[in-house]
């Protein structure tokens, strides 16, 4: 008997079945994904690494957002399924999908145990997101770094490099 558990539960009802017999995210999800602070379930970014449909809908649903709604100007996404070249061990660079972010990563030189995380803000976006504070997760939800945008970055020392998992989720507030 396999384990079923309340997150389970509530990511199962957040999909809505297609004509092509596969699933999509229902609207309400990719709300509540866009403006709620606790982290997407594993399945919801699984599914948006692979369903473009979704991550257009997604897309769409923050840019309408974004114009009624300045919370979400600085909202942002690296898919895990772009993010899974990135590496523990070597330095690395990663745009977000929406081209407002770069995230980066340059291990310790002595100390595998530590590495410094980077979120840079596009020049394009610069003067909107300046002086909002930022949070930066991964897949997980571990919160990688959280702080004050200044000169259009915000960076970290981190520790257990090894367990960030690929797929980001940006917030600026």
């Amino acid at each position: 008997m396999s384990e079923f558990n309340l997150e389970d539960a509530l990511d199962a009802g957040s999909m809505e079945p297609t004509a092509e017999g596969g699933n999509h995210i229902l609207p309400a999800n990719l709300y509540e994904l866009l403006v709620e602070s606790r982290p997407p379930a594993d399945r919801t970014l699984e599914h948006l690494a692979f369903c473009p449909v979704c991550v257009q809908a997604l897309r769409d649903m923050a840019e309408d957002l974004a114009l009624a709604d300045t919370r979400m100007v600085g909202w942002d996404l690296a898919l895990p399924k772009a993010a899974s070249s990135a590496t523990k061990t070597t330095s690395w660079r990663l745009p977000t999908e929406g081209g407002r972010y770069t995230i980066e990563f340059d291990p310790h030189s002595s100390d595998p145990n530590k590495g410094l995380i980077s979120l840079r803000v596009s020049p394009q976006c610069r003067d909107e997101l300046e002086g909002r504070h930022v949070t930066l997760r991964d897949a997980r939800g571990r919160v990688l770094l959280a702080g004050k945008i200044t000169r259009g970055e915000v960076a970290k020392i981190i520790t257990d490099p090894d367990r960030i998992e690929p797929g980001f989720i940006v917030r600026a507030k």
